[in-house]
């Protein structure tokens, strides 16, 4: 895996003398990402290699850790460019909405909500087109910078980040374009990526912190390693942990070299596997099935989301579109649904929000076994259903009338089965009977049926529409 040969990652303990801990370097060589972690340029090295410089800082007692600067990339397909409530947008966006129902049910969704309001999302990328007509309304000008080339406005000139940023946030129904999916979220944009789509470790984790401290309550990182030896990161993992005390969603691509994350590491996305505000999302297509270069991974890949042919805001002009593949289109999908969720049910809760996005996907063969939800993400679902205990008083034995408590399968998977109440989202369901809840905890609810399949669901899956609360 590439790394900057000049530069190391230190990582200080609280309250440690950092004057002994980097004496050996002047101060024009030390670079702050926050308090505690620092980048050192080794242009005085005085060891032999870059690994001994490790072990010499891994050695100190003032030191938690010391790392190399590696090397990131925009996690983009190799295949390159290319009631309802309905937008008058043009472009054809088949992740929204598409004949065969491969898509997200956004059309179905926004009749609940489609703007996120000022709550902000910061795409840390190539840099986003401030300027572009579908970016420009929900672009924070104030709030930008270029991690990777040291300056206040964060520029795109590679494409990556703006298309990325349209797909999570483009302004909806303004008569031209795309529509993002949260159409009135908050863009700001820290360019963590250079003018390639290659950045280094500590611009991403300096990105991170900034936009967390900006008051981003989702970050999407559509980056990762082009190596399939990825190693963990401490320094990202700090910055995660930042995010989560900060209650911030963070959402990663799962790369596009078709492998299994589970076998192969693939950082930062297996982050996900130590983070309960971290989500990795892989690639599905419009046939429902794995996009051949998406990686997977049934313990570190958390959902599938559409990821080819992705029509998006692109770099070019200030009204040019084009069509893209990857992880990377996939993600800001990903993020644009929490930021929904995180304003329609403000409960400021990531794990939460993780959950109902995990939860609700539509169940499809093809994910099995190659993410851990089992499935593609359903912005309806997420949106209008609920994991949480009932907030009714319910308890074995007592039944809860049928009038209110139906029961609809619409994902043709048994332990994904959903309970709704009422007929407040679906109106003609060929499915629907009573059902008998109870509880023996004060968290966890379990089910029974009159009729077939019984016993034969997954405890904790019991969801409920509290739309039409009782």
């Amino acid at each position: 895996m590439a790394f900057s040969a000049d530069e190391i990652i230190v990582g200080l303990k609280d309250g440690a003398d950092s004057t002994s801990a980097l004496g050996a370097f002047s101060p024009s060589n030390i670079r702050h990402i926050n308090a505690n972690t620092v980048v050192v340029k080794l242009s005085n090295l005085s060891y032999v290699t870059l690994t001994d410089t490790l072990e010499e800082f891994n050695k100190s007692e003032h030191v938690r850790y010391a790392e190399k600067n590696y090397v990131v990339s925009s996690t983009l397909s190799a295949s390159g460019i290319g009631a309802q409530s309905v937008p008058n947008d043009p472009g054809v966006q088949w992740h929204l909405n598409q004949t065969n129902d491969a898509d997200i049910d956004a059309y179905e969704a926004w009749p609940v909500i489609s703007s996120a309001g000022n709550l902000k999302i910061a795409i840390l990328d190539t840099g986003v087109r401030r300027s572009h007509q579908d970016i420009l309304p929900n672009f924070n000008t104030n709030i930008q910078y270029d991690f990777a080339y040291g300056d206040g406005i964060a520029d795109d000139v590679d494409g990556h980040g703006t298309h990325v940023a349209g797909i999570a946030a483009a302004q909806g129904d303004n008569g031209f374009g795309g529509t993002g999916v949260a159409q009135d979220a908050e863009i700001i944009a820290g360019k963590v990526l250079d003018n390639n789509g290659n950045g280094v470790i500590s611009d991403i984790v300096a990105g991170m912190n900034w936009a967390i401290s900006e008051g981003a309550k989702v970050l999407n990182l559509s980056i990762g390693s082009t190596s399939t030896n990825a190693p963990r990161q401490q320094s990202i993992a700090d910055a995660l942990m930042n995010a989560r005390d900060a209650k911030v969603i963070v959402v990663f691509a799962a790369g596009n070299l078709g492998i299994n994350n589970d076998q192969t590491d693939y950082y930062p996305a297996d982050f996900s596997t130590e983070f309960d505000n971290v989500i990795t999302v892989a690639s599905s297509t419009e046939s429902d099935l794995l996009a051949g270069s998406s990686n997977y991974g049934f313990n570190s890949v958390n959902v599938a989301a559409p990821g080819t042919n992705i029509y998006s805001t692109y770099n070019i002009a200030d009204n040019s579109y084009a069509l893209d593949s990857g992880t990377s289109m996939a993600a800001p999908i990903v993020a644009g649904m929490a930021a929904l969720i995180e304003a329609h049910f403000v409960e400021n809760n990531p794990a939460k929000t993780i959950q109902r996005i995990e939860n609700s996907v539509d169940y499809k063969s093809a994910f099995e076994a190659t993410v851990s939800s089992k499935g593609r993400v359903n912005l309806r679902r997420s949106l209008s259903l609920f994991s949480l205990k009932p907030t009714s008083a319910g308890t074995t034995g007592t039944r809860w009338g049928s009038s209110t408590i139906q029961w609809i399968d619409d994902t043709n998977a048994p332990w994904f089965w959903s309970f709704r109440i009422g007929e407040w989202f679906y109106t003609s369901s060929t499915d629907l009977e009573d059902i008998w809840l109870y509880s023996n905890t004060n968290e966890t609810w379990y089910y029974t049926r009159s009729s077939y399949f019984p016993g034969a669901f997954k405890d904790g899956s019991v969801w409920v529409n509290l739309e039409n609360e009782f």
